[in-house]
This record gives structure tokens, sequence and C-alpha cells, in this order.
């Protein structure tokens, strides 16, 4: 009697090429999402790094630290993401799920060198952060201007929504079930991706604004210079030719 649904399959207990394939297909994405996820988090906060810097006038000291900073994150993700693949290889940890209507993948145990994706980059978004209220902080501002206000243009929404998703998935990939786990860091990277989209249109707008401003302000420091020179000429005519 069939009863609709099959026990999952492994790597070590296929028996026919065409489970053998099916679980190829299921460990392709696993690892698929995995690096989608890993690259999708590091153009977008390299992206809004870069963007940061232009905005904040940094200089090369501070936009080097930043940049070191950034490096070493990703080295360390990449590198525990691929010792993540050898471990789910080796330990046969992804199966083929055969409900005959419905067929699905699913990774059967959390390896531990996840975590070690984001402890990093929690490190970097804090780092980030703290940068960012510093900065905010530092500027002279005027006296109706509240600080609450300035963090918002200086972009504080994308920081804790970045950091709210890299902790969301430390926490999920600790305590919660591996099906969790996995959707968590689905979920993450989108609403990483829409955050980075949005905050990388904010700070072009307000970085063409910044530039802007500048021009205006070149162009009365020139106006302002002509007149005094026009004053020194006119002080300099004597005041009879004057009459």
């Amino acid at each position: 009697m069939e009863t609709g649904y099959s026990h999952p399959s492994t790597y070590r207990e296929s028996s026919s090429p065409m489970e053998t394939c099916r679980l190829k297909g299921c460990f392709r994405s696993a690892i698929s999402v995995i690096f989608i996820d890993i690259f999708a988090f590091a153009f977008g906060s390299g992206l809004v790094l870069f963007q940061l810097i232009r905005l904040w006038s940094c200089g090369k000291g501070f936009g080097l630290l930043i940049a070191l900073g950034w490096i070493l994150t990703n080295i360390v993700t990449v590198v525990c993401s691929v010792l993540i693949t050898i471990t789910l290889k080796d330990n046969h940890g992804v199966a083929f799920f055969n409900f005959l209507v419905v067929k699905a993948c699913d990774i059967l145990s959390k390896p531990r060198l996840i975590v070690g994706c984001y402890i990093p980059a929690v490190v970097l978004e804090v780092y980030s952060f703290a940068l960012l209220c510093l900065n905010t902080a530092s500027r002279p501002r005027a006296a109706t201007q509240r600080l609450v206000s300035l963090l918002y243009k200086d972009g504080v929404v994308f920081f804790l929504v970045t950091l709210s998703t890299r902790l969301l998935n430390l926490i999920l990939n600790i305590s919660a079930p591996t099906s969790l786990a996995v959707l968590g860091i689905s979920f993450g990277a989108s609403l990483y991706s829409v955050s980075v989209a949005r905050l990388h249109l904010r700070m072009s707008a307000i970085s063409a604004e910044y530039d802007e401003d500048s021009l205006y302000e070149y162009e009365d420091l020139i106006q302002a210079h002509d007149l005094q020179d026009c004053v020194k000429k006119r002080n300099s005519i004597p005041l009879k030719q004057l009459n």
C-alpha cells in the first residue's frame, strides 16, 4: 500500500542514478543559497559603506580602516562557507524528500561553522553603526536640528535593519530548528537587498544635494570676492574723482 510518502534519500542511502542526480541537485541548491546570501550581503554592505565614505568626506586613513574591516569580514565569511560546504558533503547533510505530488530538498543538520558566517558580520555592523553615530554627533548643527533627524538622514534605518537581520540569522542558527534557520537566511537576504537599494538611492540623492549646495556656496564666494574687489577699487579712488 502506498502512503504517499517516502523516506528521505541521502548520499549514503541513494541506490539509483536518479536519486543520486536528485541529491546532487539538492546539494547544489543548498550551496547556491548560502553563497548568494554571502555575496548579497557583501555587495550591499560594500556599496553602502562606499556611499557613506563619500557622503561623510572621510580621510584616507578612516576610509582604509572601514575597507579593511569589510575585506576581513568577507574573507572570514567565505572561508566558513567553504568549510560548511565540505561538511555538508562529507556528512551527507542534504536529503531529498519525495511526497509523490511534492518533492523537496532539505538540510538534515546545521553545521556548527555556520555561526562563524554571521559573527564577523554582526561585529562589522556594530562597528559601522558606532562610526555613524560618532560622525553625526561630531558635525555642527543648528539649535533647531535634532540629532535623530540627522541620524535618519545619514542612514540609521539601514544599519538598524541590517543589524537586526544579522542578529536574527545568528539567533536562528544557534537555537532554531534547521528549517527555520534556512528560512531566516533567505528572508534576511531579501530584506537586506531591499534596504540596500532604497538607501543607495537616498544617499545618491543626498550626495547630489550636497554637491549642488557646494556649487552654490562656491558661486556665492566668487560673487562675494568680486564684490569685495569692487569695494576696494571704489575706496581706492580719490573722493574728488568720484565727485
